[in-house]
């Protein structure tokens, strides 16, 4: 790990937060910040030609609903709140759970307090959900949507805190007869809120039994006991989701506070902190969609010490298992081998008033975060059963008098570290709208071009986090995102997934040369030329599986067999044209370009599709030039067969669309160029209108009343595309901003 954390931005969020833990990562690599009125959502978005010198994240705003568990318990507070005893009075005003909707008296705000993402997949094309949970017991999932004009949203799905109550109405809630005093209702309504009111909760992994995949959230209540509820995939644009209580137990806990999900195959292990401090594992095996088991409670740290479980996480390495659990300023270790057996208890005192952030660096080394801006690396090791420890402080270039923490997160390929602060200041604080930052710091000892180039993935995925330090870094010291790559690179060569890392390096690179002072050349491809190479080999790679398929005996439809043919006649005119030996491409190439089109010119092909609005055949596709005469269509990046009705699919880094036929050749789709999954572009699907929700809806066109200049004059076509097309490069659509009532 490096001595050196070098400060790359400072991300401004128009908000207050409370909690210590308030920014959380995803496995698709989003991250949700937590402030006092609801929950930000920030991804990398991409964009390489980007000039401004800040990190180019999509931001969007989850404002929190307004749902009063307290109102839905079956009684009313506000009956017989007159009536009781003075203490009695006092409790019931101040205790969140009950006092949400008291007449004459100020509503309670909800705030979130916790929220994680589920696993990889629970949304088809690879997309996590986010669960959330406020201070007054309200737990909801959110999920990504993008309507018919492209509005991007998360929306509410699924109120599990209903689904709870009612489960319990049914099974625990006794019936209040007439007669009851003031202080028996009151100690029934303490007792159904107990029950009922969700104070931590997890997920677990993706499940897939019996070809059904579904997810558990496992949710746990005040009074220590567990709901575990089933979730099914959703289908991209979902409007609500399938949760069911499928478990109950009781750990007689005392209001937890934490919980954490560790994967053991098809198993898991639940591990739970509570209010009084108190840790304890839980086995939860033969998972079926209908129920599980839950055996072998085993308590990993037992003393009531009153200092409640912050966070849980779990470390493996070398077949250790070390569970971290975050106790004021103590870390707590717990080391456990393959078995189960727990081995040794370590409590870790890292001092700096709390802990405020425990993440996985890599191999046995973890990074530890205080409130005061202190970091420190910690190696663990297995000395014989015994824990041993190494730490040191990492050097961060900030300055933290005026600022504490508030969670910390490390990017996939360990390129950046991200720290959430707040201003400490009261003085500052009442001069300033923006109290929360988000730090971003480049890790000095990562080299990203090396780990772009040691990629031994064949996507891109995962590595854009080492594009954006790459072009920010540039930025800041004056240095190509490209410098560093071979000269005489052979692109005859390359892999799919090379080319489109210099692809996006040339467009960085580009961009810094066009505004700098000093123009600097190398010799590598341009962004263009790059790019025309990335339509030949994605051309090739989309017919060849279209070709295995019928080579298989399947039969094509009417759509890919019109799809071969365009990309036939691309292929042929890309070869006609030489354009090979001006890309620097060869042999390679030339050999798979003559024996793929020397397959497709054997079959026998339907006529071409039709263009929706100049009415002719398409004829051609080559780069430009799409219909004669030419204007503007939208046409699928792989396929290119055009896209005239809803769905289909959008890139949110390059705006490029996939039709959506496509879905069932591939089983997930990425987009060809950034290999990131597609964004679903359509209605927006409710319960009741699932049926029909991946019917297409053709988008009636009507080119009568069409001037004809429309299809000749093909540049003032470009001038009016241009007037409705958000400049990215001038940082326009790098924040997706909400306004200041839903923000603030």
């Amino acid at each position: 790990m490096c001595s050196e954390l070098k400060l790359l931005d400072v991300i401004p969020l128009h908000n207050k937060t409370t909690t210590n833990i308030g920014i959380i990562p995803s496995e698709d690599f989003q991250y949700c910040i937590l402030v006092e009125d609801g929950i930000y959502v920030l991804k990398l978005c991409g964009l390489m030609d980007n000039f401004l010198k800040t990190m180019s994240f999509m931001k969007w705003f989850i404002k929190i609903g307004d749902f009063a568990l307290s109102s839905h318990l079956g009684i009313d507070l506000n009956s017989f709140i007159s009536s009781l005893p003075k203490y009695d009075l006092y409790e019931a005003v101040l205790r969140l759970d009950l006092s949400e909707e008291l007449y004459q008296a100020s509503p309670v705000k909800q705030q979130p307090v916790q929220a994680k993402w589920s696993g990889l997949g629970l949304i088809v094309n690879n997309n996590c959900a986010l669960a959330a949970l406020t201070n007054t017991g309200t737990l909801s999932v959110y999920v990504f949507t993008t309507n018919e004009v492209e509005i991007e949203e998360f929306v509410e799905v699924c109120n599990v805190s209903e689904i709870c109550l009612h489960y319990f109405s049914e099974k625990f809630f006794l019936t209040i007869f007439r007669g009851a005093t003031s202080l028996s209702m009151f100690e029934e309504l303490k007792k159904r809120a107990e029950i009922a009111t969700p104070s931590a909760f997890t997920w677990s992994h993706v499940i897939c039994k019996d070809g059904k995949i579904f997810t558990l959230l496992i949710v746990g209540h005040f009074d220590g006991g567990i709901t575990i509820c089933r979730i099914n995939q959703m289908k991209s644009n979902e409007m609500y989701c399938d949760c069911n209580v499928i478990g109950y137990f009781s750990t007689n806990l005392k209001k937890p506070t934490y919980m954490h999900w560790q994967q053991a195959n098809d198993d898991g292990l639940l591990l739970i902190g509570d209010l009084e401090g108190k840790i304890k594992a839980i086995s939860i095996n033969n998972i079926t969609y209908e129920s599980v088991n839950i055996e072998n409670e085993v308590f990993l740290w037992e003393e009531k010490d009153c200092i409640r479980i912050e966070c849980l996480k779990v470390m493996v390495h070398e077949k250790n298992i070390y569970v971290l659990a975050m106790k004021g300023s103590v870390l707590v270790i717990t080391l456990i081998d393959e078995t189960g057996k727990v081995l040794d208890i370590y409590p870790f005192h890292v001092g700096d008033l709390i802990i405020t952030g425990v993440e996985h660096y890599e191999g046995n080394t973890i990074l530890v975060l205080t409130y005061t801006g202190v970091l420190k690396e910690v190696k663990l090791f297995n000395d014989e059963g015994k824990i041993k420890i190494e730490s040191r402080h990492l050097f961060i270039d900030f300055k933290w008098w005026s600022h504490r923490t508030h969670g910390l997160i490390i990017s996939h390929n360990k390129v950046f570290i991200g720290i959430l602060v707040s201003m400490s200041k009261l003085t500052n604080i009442k001069k300033r709208k923006d109290h929360v930052h988000l730090l971003i710091f480049m890790n000095v000892s990562k080299k990203p071009l090396e780990l772009l180039l040691s990629n031994e993935s064949n996507v891109l995925t995962s590595h854009w986090d080492c594009f954006e330090v790459l072009r920010l870094n540039g930025l800041l010291d004056r240095k190509l995102s490209n410098e560093g790559l071979s000269p005489d690179l052979d692109y005859d060569k390359l892999s799919l997934v090379q080319l489109k890392m210099c692809f996006s390096l040339a467009k960085s690179s580009e961009m810094m040369n066009s505004n700098s002072s000093v123009l600097r050349k190398n010799s590598i491809l341009k962004c263009d030329e790059f790019r025309y190479i990335l339509k030949i080999r994605v051309a090739m790679e989309h017919m060849y599986r279209l070709l295995d398929s019928l080579a298989s005996g399947s039969d094509l439809s009417v759509f890919h067999m019109q799809s071969l043919d365009i990309l036939n006649m691309f292929l042929k005119e890309t070869v006609s044209k030489g354009m090979i030996p001006k890309l620097c491409l060869g042999k390679v190439t030339l050999d798979g370009l003559y024996d793929i089109i020397a397959t497709a010119n054997e079959l026998k092909y339907p006529d071409p599709p039709t263009c929706v609005w100049c009415e002719e055949n398409i004829l051609s596709i080559i780069i430009g030039l799409s219909c004669v005469p030419a204007h503007r269509d939208s046409r699928c990046c792989i396929s290119y067969m055009p896209i005239i009705h809803l769905p289909y699919f959008r890139c949110q880094f390059c705006k490029c669309i996939v039709h959506n036929e496509l879905s069932g050749i591939y089983k997930t789709l990425l987009c060809p160029y950034c290999d990131i999954p597609l964004n679903y572009v359509g209605t927006l699907i409710s319960r009741d209108k699932d049926k029909d929700a991946n019917e297409s809806r053709p988008v009636n066109i009507s080119t009568v009343n069409c001037s004809s200049d429309c299809l000749q004059e093909l540049e003032d076509v470009n001038d009016i595309e241009h007037a409705f097309t958000l400049n990215t490069n001038e940082g326009v659509d790098l924040m997706q901003i909400s306004d200041d009532n839903s923000s603030n």
